[in-house]
């Protein structure tokens, strides 16, 4: 982050805790009192394994994946290449997350390759369970990928949330 840091700009590595709008102030973890005229608030979003319950135990080990740390992208690929048929089960979650898209990428990588390896008697039934209403909320790109699922047979399911695993 120092690399891209703006000259004359002050870096302030530290979490606020308080907004006092009333009086253009925010408070840090630390206890600083920071006065602003102008306050953009871009909050980052946090990786919470334990709102699913079982996850936490789960994650990285019997064919639980997730492309969302660095550290278990490689267990994801290696299950992936590894899969020798049944259901596949891919998930959107209701809570905010870094890209929207990123589930179903990694779905479509995963179904090319289960295609490839049907050759081989291997057979996937992917499903794609989204906790949102519909396939993307961005209506122009939501239509392709209507499309884009229902050619490939991807059982796409709606207004599902992943609340454990067993």
């Amino acid at each position: 982050m120092a690399d891209i840091m703006p000259r004359g700009v002050s870096w302030i590595r530290d979490r606020v805790t308080a907004f006092n709008p009333e009086k253009n102030e925010v408070v840090t973890e630390g206890g600083k009192q920071l006065i602003y005229n102008e306050l953009i608030v871009a909050p980052g979003i946090q990786l919470n394994w334990d709102a699913v319950k079982g996850l936490p135990d789960a994650i990285n080990k019997g064919g639980v994946c997730s492309n969302y740390g660095y550290d278990k992208v490689p267990y994801t690929w290696e299950t992936i290449q590894s899969f020798q048929g049944g259901n596949a089960v891919f998930t959107f979650p209701a809570t905010p997350i870094k890209c929207a898209g990123a589930p179903q990428k990694i779905m479509y990588m995963a179904d090319d390759v289960f295609k490839r390896k049907s050759a081989e008697g291997v057979k996937a039934h992917v499903i794609y369970a989204t906790a949102t209403p519909g396939i993307f909320g961005i209506p122009v790109y939501a239509q392709p990928l209507r499309e884009v699922v229902a050619r490939r047979g991807i059982d796409a399911r709606y207004q599902h949330t992943l609340r454990e695993i067993r």
